[in-house]
Order: structure tokens, then sequence, then C-alpha cells
């Protein structure tokens, strides 16, 4: 079955929050991200950025689990919302899951351009490594498997209107085949 609610995981820069935006917007869904949870939780407990809180989380067992508790019961007990989260595929239950891709190149563009940080395509690399190794040995699960979702997109090339159009429109179809 189908769930109402749409997840989109994917490596840093894949897109995840703006087109996890616009399909909020375009449905009239709730937008959350648990990135944008965690960065505030960073920001607001630690003064650290989100690399560095990365590293930290690495480094101190409990606070991962501490920030998928509180995002996941938040996630389980709403509808129409659109969540941005890496292992949502995993954690969260009756949802519609996307895997968004991109090329290392193409993250390090929109992650710039976006003016969060400015990191060239090696930092990101290294970067969506080291996550993938800490989700690997923390949950025992790769969140970039395609087979762990209902939908895979490879965003290079495509605008986040494509995107999020391409997305809807499988989303629609997949509740109508469920009911």
């Amino acid at each position: 079955m189908t769930g109402n609610n749409i997840v989109l995981s994917g490596l840093a820069g894949s897109g995840k929050s703006t087109i996890g935006k616009i399909i909020s917007q375009n449905l009239g869904f709730e937008f959350v991200s648990m990135g944008d949870y965690a960065r505030k939780y960073a920001l607001e407990n630690f003064s650290m950025n989100i690399n560095e809180f990365q590293l930290y989380c690495d480094k101190t067992p409990g606070v991962d689990e501490l920030l998928d508790e509180t995002f996941i019961q938040y996630c389980n007990s709403k509808v129409n919302l659109v969540i941005d989260y890496r292992l949502g595929f995993h954690l969260l239950s009756n949802v519609f899951t996307v895997l968004l891709t991109v090329s290392d190149l193409e993250a390090a563009k929109r992650i710039n351009y976006s003016g969060r940080q400015h990191e060239d395509a090696i930092t990101i690399k290294n970067r969506n490594a080291q996550m993938i190794q800490r989700f690997q040995n923390k949950y025992n699960v790769n969140f970039i498997d395609p087979h762990n979702y209902k939908m895979l997109v490879n965003t290079d090339g495509l605008s986040p209107e494509e995107i999020s159009e391409i997305i809807i429109n499988k989303h629609k179809s997949a509740k109508q085949k469920s009911l």
C-alpha cells in the first residue's frame, strides 16, 4: 500500500529540499526536512554547522537516535507531508519513497549556489561517502540502494519543476493502484 506522505532521499545536493518544497506547494502538503531539523539542532545546541555535527554524531552515541526518534514520531503522526529524510524509507511507515540521484559536480554547483556552504565536488563526495558509511554502520542500511525505493530519479539536467511533476504524477498513479 502506498501512503499519502512522500519521502525524498538522496545524497547532498540531489535537490531533496528544493524539490520537496515545490511538491508540497503543488499538492498543498506540509514540507518537513530532517536536514533542516538537524542543522537547527546543531547550531542551537552545539554551535556547529552540519558537517561538524555529522562528525560529532559519529563520535557521540545516542545523538542520531534522539533526532530520529523525534522526527519519526512527528512524521508518522501526520498525513499530507513531503519529507526530506534519507532514512525515511527505512524508519517511516506507509510512505511513497523516492531516491534522488545527482553527480558530485552538479551537487557542488547546487550547494554553492544555495549560499549555505561552499564546497567543491571532492568535498561533497567525501561528505556523502562518510554519510553512507555512518548509516551503514549505525542502521545496517544503504540509503542509496535503489531497491529501497518505489521511484528513482536522476536529477542531473532536469529542473526542479520537471522533477517535481514527474514525482507527483508517479505518486498519484501509485495511490490509484493501491486503492
